[in-house]
């Protein structure tokens, strides 16, 4: 099901990727204070698209991160918990 839903969100931003490059061929001009490159601006739009997807994996992926470490110290606890638990006796059926 997951892999369906890769391919429902991929080709369409690839055939989006590929109609953009086609009806944009012309170089444009991009300045980035110290130099400036003549490049497509099909290509100048998907690195900036790859880019801001990379910096919401980024910030996506903190916070993740965090909460599998919260995770892993509560594992601990519980464990930890578990092992010194009083298990109760079992007594004769009333």
């Amino acid at each position: 099901m997951l892999k369906l839903l890769k391919w429902l969100v991929l080709v369409p931003i690839a055939a989006g990727g590929l109609l953009l490059h086609g009806r944009n061929p012309q170089p444009v001009v991009f300045d980035y204070y110290v130099d400036a490159v003549e490049q497509p601006l099909a290509l100048l739009l998907a690195l900036a698209l790859l880019a801001g997807a990379l910096l919401a994996l980024l910030a996506g992926l903190l916070p993740m991160l965090a909460l599998r470490s919260e995770n892993r110290r509560l594992r601990r606890r519980l464990q930890a918990m578990q092992a010194t638990a009083v298990k109760p006796i079992s007594g004769p059926a009333r």
